[in-house]
């Protein structure tokens, strides 16, 4: 092979490398300061929100069937007759009782409320002045990035969300004379009880059967008769090289090069109409099940089944508009220069477009609920 076919191979490699790095990564050079600045995660079901803290990161966390509410009737009797009185009194122009009547005789119960299922929450308990920080996301593995240097050390996370093993996998390393020093805990709005047992953390708690409207602070119902909230569980479990110790409401890892937190959450709900009071449903039992595989499989092979199944459906299309060369700039940082100064970058078009794809693929699975209009953030 002549030096110059080999230098014009070269060349292509490198297009091509770049095309993908300004089409299927979003990428920061600090930390979310807002939720809507963090990036999401997601295998269907749980969802993630994570924000790329240095000293102290968060991930909001949801899971797609726990919603405040109870499984009730949803048949309204003599639909019919109330419509056409309804309509009668519309057309005797009483739009005002006409709307009360058909409030009170037709419509069915109020939606109830998508609910958070809580943060996890890690504080590092050493002083960090983060130099060379950079957070991204690979749209095409559907796994964050988080990394930076502080004290001659160097600190990196990855962080997925796993289909095959239901687990959300989230590892830190230290590289230097530094190791890893944190405390891990779960907060949660609802209702909960935390227990903390050698590397295992597990929150249960229970949804209201009701939320009301309450001009910007809602009131939770918990007891109503026999009717009953989502029951649910969310557990993290740390495999580690150095020790964790176990507090009344927190995991503390010290002396540590890696550490890894496998979490997972499951709840009673089986179906709409289905009282969750009946729910036979193991999901305590489903979620040790979860992280037990996960430790004994270990981060590189849940990692491995992770891309596999999270690329197979991203690598069935791609998209080409021509490189804009912008990769080397951050995400936000291009956005603003394309919305203020107008100057070509296809691949931004070609970074939305895939993007929108990621959010489809992380949001709805076969075996999840069908998404709202947030996807299941």
């Amino acid at each position: 092979m002549s030096t110059i076919s080999y230098t014009l191979i070269i060349i292509v490699i490198q297009e091509v490398i770049s095309l993908k790095k300004g089409s299927q990564y979003l990428w920061y050079s600090h930390p979310a300061s807002a939720w809507v600045e963090a990036l999401p995660l997601g295998n269907g079901s749980l969802g993630a929100m994570i924000f790329g803290g240095v000293e102290t990161e968060t991930l909001g966390l949801n899971l797609d069937t726990l919603w405040s509410g109870c499984s009730h009737g949803y048949k309204v009797e003599n639909k019919v007759e109330h419509f056409k009185k309804g309509r009668q009194l519309i057309l005797e122009d009483k739009k005002i009782e006409a709307r009360d009547y058909l409030e009170e005789n037709f419509a069915g119960d109020p939606c109830e409320w998508y609910l958070q299922l809580g943060k996890l929450m890690i504080t590092s308990m050493k002083n960090m002045c983060p130099r060379d920080y950079r957070r991204d996301l690979d749209l095409e593995t559907g796994i964050a990035t988080v990394g930076y240097t502080s004290s001659d050390t160097s600190y990196s996370r990855e962080c997925f969300i796993s289909h095959p093993d239901k687990v959300l996998a989230y590892k830190f390393t230290a590289d230097g004379k530094n190791k890893l020093d944190f405390k891990a805990m779960i907060s949660c709005d609802l209702r909960n009880e935390v227990t903390t047992d050698g590397n295992t953390y597990i929150l249960d708690g229970i949804a209201p059967t009701h939320i009301e409207e309450n001009d910007g602070d809602p009131i939770c119902t918990y007891e109503d008769g026999d009717r009953q909230g989502i029951s649910f569980r969310c557990a993290f479990r740390i495999d580690t090289d150095g020790t964790v110790k176990a507090n009344k409401n927190h995991l503390h890892v010290t002396d540590a090069t890696f550490a890894t937190i496998y979490l997972t959450a499951e709840n009673n709900f089986e179906s709409f109409d289905k009282s969750v009071a009946n729910s036979q449903k193991d999901y305590k039992g489903i979620c040790a099940a979860r992280l037990d595989n996960a430790m004994e499989k270990g981060y590189d092979s849940v990692k491995a089944d992770h891309i596999n199944d999270f690329s197979k459906y991203f690598n069935r299309v791609s998209i080409d508009l021509g490189n804009s060369k912008k990769d080397d700039v951050p995400t936000d940082r291009r956005i603003h220069d394309f919305l203020h100064s107008r100057k070509n970058d296809n691949n931004l078009y070609c970074l939305l477009f895939n993007y929108g794809r990621y959010l489809t693929i992380a949001g709805s699975r076969e075996d999840s609920q069908a998404m709202t209009l947030q996807g299941i953030w």
